[in-house]
């Protein structure tokens, strides 16, 4: 799933870059060569080279999966840089505080959830 961190990471780019631009601003030439220049990159980085490439059984749908993994996460990121800038200038620690509890409080219901769930052999799934 090598596909994970650079399509999270573009995604979490392009989307505040989106709303940007659908608010009216207009990025430079500059702006627009470097984020060509970064979807190159982000399809060379994705690219799987070596033993594993070729022949080791990952399916379509496994490497979709972790394009999807990225997709979702880098949305995510995507929104909190929108959330925090959208948050105003007039406290600075509140809306980090807002969203590191929001966060652990999301990863203890989830830990709380998942915590019973066993696979074959009572090993967790991956």
């Amino acid at each position: 799933m090598s596909v994970v961190a650079p399509v999270s990471a573009l995604a979490s780019t392009l989307l505040p870059l989106g709303v940007a631009v659908a608010q009216g601003e207009r990025p430079g030439p500059f702006v627009v060569a470097v984020g060509a220049v970064c979807l190159v990159a982000v399809v060379l980085v994705s690219l799987e080279a070596g033993p594993g490439a070729a022949g080791d059984g990952r399916s379509l749908a496994h490497r979709l999966r972790g394009a999807g993994y990225g997709l979702a996460s880098g949305v995510l990121f995507g929104l909190l840089f929108l959330f925090l800038r959208n948050a105003g200038t007039s406290g600075v620690l509140g809306p980090v505080a807002v969203a590191r509890t929001a966060g652990a409080t999301l990863a203890a219901c989830t830990w709380l959830l998942t915590r019973g769930t066993r696979g074959p052999a009572g090993l967790r799934p991956a």
